[in-house]
């Protein structure tokens, strides 16, 4: 293999492991929203049921 298509083939590694990285981000980011989200209405309706 010449250096070229080495540094080529590196490179391309490189950028899917990022690219994994950053869909990795954001799922996380996704699921913690959505987490927080669950955590809000979870307390809303619970003062909403306690004014009652």
């Amino acid at each position: 293999m010449t250096l070229a298509r080495q540094l080529i083939a590196e490179r391309r590694a490189r950028l899917s492991a990022e690219r994994l990285l950053i869909l990795k981000q954001a799922e996380l980011s996704l699921a913690n929203q959505k987490l927080w989200l669950w955590g809000f209405h979870a307390v809303d309706g619970w003062l909403n049921f306690k004014s009652f």
